[in-house]
């Protein structure tokens, strides 16, 4: 479930848990009704940073169902964490 009002998600998992996630930020991408979510649960990353987490949705559809990112649409979602990433270094 997306809580776009308290930045937050809930995933269930196949076990029936639930864990929520604080979403870091949303975005589109130009010319479609496809929104893209990054979020986290803080906890540390292989690499030593914070594992980040990224999903799709269908901004129409009211249940707001999270989709996997698409191969192709990794490239968009790494390119707007670099924009994000440099905004912040600035």
């Amino acid at each position: 479930m997306i809580d776009l009002d308290n930045k937050t998600i809930t995933i269930k998992a196949d076990n029936g848990d639930e864990k929520e996630f604080d979403i870091l930020f949303v975005f589109n991408k130009e010319g479609s009704q496809k929104e893209y979510v990054v979020f986290t649960d803080y906890s540390p990353s292989e690499h030593g940073g914070t594992s980040l987490s990224a999903a799709s949705f269908d901004a129409s559809d009211p249940e707001q169902v999270l989709s996997p990112i698409e191969e192709d649409e990794w490239e968009i979602v790494y390119h707007v964490l670099q924009e994000m990433q440099q905004g912040f270094a600035n």
